[in-house]
């Protein structure tokens, strides 16, 4: 306990102390958002277009495609292509 803190003052600034520190990472949070496949299931049925027994639309979505070509990928990464070949 530092000198010139009672306890109970140094207890209050510890607990201060804390509370900010979940603040930030409550609004810093690590890694990346997923979605549960039970969250995805019932969004992806209610996209889903049938024809009779057909499935006309799944309502798929599709990762971002980063490089339209192989070619525009080696040119961003500095690669020749013979590297590849």
């Amino acid at each position: 306990m530092p000198e010139g803190l009672t306890e109970a003052q140094y207890k209050a600034q510890l607990n201060q102390e804390k509370g900010k520190t979940q603040a930030n990472k409550s609004r810093f949070p690590k890694g990346k958002k997923t979605l549960d496949i039970a969250d995805w299931l019932p969004q992806i049925e209610k996209r889903q277009k049938f024809k009779g027994d057909k499935v006309m639309g799944s309502g798929h979505t599709f990762a971002k495609n980063k490089y339209e070509s192989k070619a525009q990928f080696d040119a961003k990464n500095g690669k020749s292509g013979d590297m590849w070949e």
